[in-house]
């Protein structure tokens, strides 16, 4: 199992990155754009007083080496079930791959501490377990990799301007 912690600041308080990171409309420029995924669908989306939470479909480039790409098949899909705890300020997250569910568990939260009045450091904890007998240190190597890349891309998208 890998476990890893991200941290990023980014402009704007925890409120506005919040704001943003729930709203739909930023499926296509985000998921699609700068994240480069094939497929990214919200298939619910339903909110509280001290609760969001957000269930997708998606689809992502993730550069598996030949092997693993094989084992998980073409056409990779997803799905992620989150959570946003408002009071506490926590995202959690459960992602289950289309093959081998019962093999493959990615999971994580994010928090968010406003530093100062006008940035906001986002804390994202991973882990990542690949219960697949002789290649699952692989697998869990390349998904870590994969998912730096993409938090470094997220963050990097949220700093440029949009409608």
């Amino acid at each position: 199992m890998r476990q890893f912690t991200l941290v990023h600041e980014v402009l704007g308080t925890p409120r506005a990155f919040l704001t943003w990171f729930l709203d739909d409309r930023r499926e296509e420029d985000l998921y699609k754009g700068a994240l480069r995924y094939g497929e990214y669908t919200t298939t619910e989306a339903r909110e509280t007083d001290t609760v969001a939470y957000r269930r997708a479909v998606f689809s992502r480039p993730l550069d598996l080496p030949g092997a693993l790409a094989k084992l998980v098949g073409g056409g990779h899909r997803e799905s992620q079930d989150g959570r946003l705890d408002k009071a506490a300020g926590v995202w959690s997250w459960k992602i289950a791959p289309g093959a081998l569910a019962d093999k493959i568990r990615q999971e994580g939260t994010l928090r968010l501490e406003p530093q100062g009045t006008d940035r906001t450091r986002l804390i994202s904890e991973h882990e990542i377990e690949a219960k697949i007998f002789q290649v699952g240190g692989l697998f869990e190597t390349s998904l870590e990799k994969y998912t730096r890349q993409e938090w470094d891309r997220l963050t990097a998208f949220y700093g440029k301007p949009h409608d």
